[in-house]
C-alpha cells in the first residue's frame, strides 16, 4: 500500500539517471547501425544496435507519426506487433494505431519517454481504425483517454470488446512481460475477467501493471532476446492477478514520507553502457 511513497523516493534516482543518459545525439541519429539486432542496457538507460524498422502499414495496424522516426525495434518486437494486429483483424476490430517504439539506435529521446531505449517498447493505441487513415491523421492524430477524469473504471461508452481484445491478445503474447495501463483501466479488466476474484483469473492479467497515464493507449514491454548478454531485464512482476490491496493503492491519496537525513553520501548516477557510445558512433 505504500507506491506513493515508493515512487516520491525513487524520484532522486530517475533524475539523475535521465541526467546521465542525456538524449543529445541519439534523437539526432536517423539510420540504424549495420548490423545483428541487439538491445543494450536498461529500457530507461540502455540503446539499440541493429535497430529493424516496422513498415508503416501492415495487416491490421498503422504506424502513426512517422515524423518522429521511432519506428524501430528488435525483430521480436515487430513479430509481436504484428501477431496482435493480425489477430485483432480477424476479430472484426479494424486496424490498430501504433504508438512511438524506440528511435533508429534506441538511446534517451528529446521528448515522450523515459524509456522506450533498447527496441522492446511499444505504445499501442486504445482507439481502433476503422477506416482508411489520412495523412493528416497519421502525422497529427488525436488520443481518445478512456478514463474520466478521477474514475476508477474505463468509460463504457468508449471501453469496449476491441479494446479488451486488445489487451488480452498483447498479454498473451510469449515476448511480452509488462503492459503498463491507466489504473482504471486495470480495474476494468479486473472486474471483466477475474470477476470471482484470484481464483479466475487468467495468468496474463498478471502481466498487466497500473500506472499513472496510459489512459490513451497501453504500453507493451518485451523480456531481452536470448543471446542479448548486454540486455538487462526488469525484475518480474509480483505474483497474482495485481486486482487486490495493490491496486487499490492508486486510488487512495498520496502518503507523505518521512524526510530522513542521509547518514550516508548518495550512490553514484547510473550511467549508459559503454557499448552505447560504439552504437551513437558507428557511421
Amino acid at each position: 500500500m505504500n507506491r506513493p511513497v515508493s515512487l516520491l523516493l525513487a524520484l532522486p534516482m530517475t533524475v539523475m539517471a535521465l541526467s546521465q543518459a542525456s538524449a543529445a545525439g541519439w534523437s539526432d541519429v536517423k539510420t540504424p547501425t549495420k548490423e545483428a539486432p541487439r538491445s543494450i542496457g536498461r529500457p530507461n538507460l540502455g540503446c539499440l544496435a541493429g535497430g529493424v524498422a516496422l513498415p508503416l502499414d501492415g495487416v491490421g495496424y498503422h504506424v502513426l507519426r512517422p515524423q518522429r522516426n521511432r519506428f524501430y525495434g528488435q525483430p521480436v518486437l515487430l513479430k509481436t506487433i504484428t501477431a496482435v494486429a493480425e489477430q485483432m483483424a480477424k476479430q472484426g476490430h479494424g486496424s490498430i494505431l501504433i504508438g512511438d517504439m524506440s528511435q533508429p539506435r534506441g538511446g534517451r529521446m528529446n521528448f515522450g519517454h523515459a524509456s522506450h531505449q533498447t527496441g522492446l517498447d511499444v505504445d499501442l493505441w486504445l482507439k481502433m481504425q476503422t477506416g482508411p487513415l489520412s495523412a493528416s491523421d497519421r502525422a497529427e492524430p488525436q488520443a481518445v483517454s478512456m478514463v474520466p477524469v478521477g474514475a476508477r473504471q474505463a468509460d463504457p461508452t468508449l471501453w469496449g470488446p476491441a479494446q479488451s481484445d486488445l489487451v488480452r491478445i498483447a498479454a498473451q503474447q510469449p515476448a511480452v512481460v509488462r503492459i503498463f495501463a491507466n489504473p482504471a483501466i486495470k480495474a476494468t479488466l479486473c472486474q471483466t475477467f477475474a470477476p470471482h476474484g484470484e481464483a479466475s483469473a487468467p495468468a496474463w492479467l498478471r502481466k498487466v501493471r497500473p500506472w499513472k497515464g496510459h489512459d490513451e493507449h497501453i504500453h507493451l514491454r518485451l523480456s531481452c532476446p536470448p543471446g542479448n548478454r548486454d540486455c538487462v531485464d526488469q525484475d518480474p512482476p509480483p505474483s497474482g492477478s495485481g486486482c487486490g490491496a495493490e491496486l487499490q493503492a492508486w486510488f487512495e491519496p498520496p502518503v507523505t514520507p518521512t524526510l530522513r537525513i542521509p547518514v550516508e553520501p548518495p550512490p553514484p548516477a547510473p550511467t549508459l553502457p559503454k557499448a552505447c557510445q560504439a552504437v551513437l558512433s558507428q557511421k
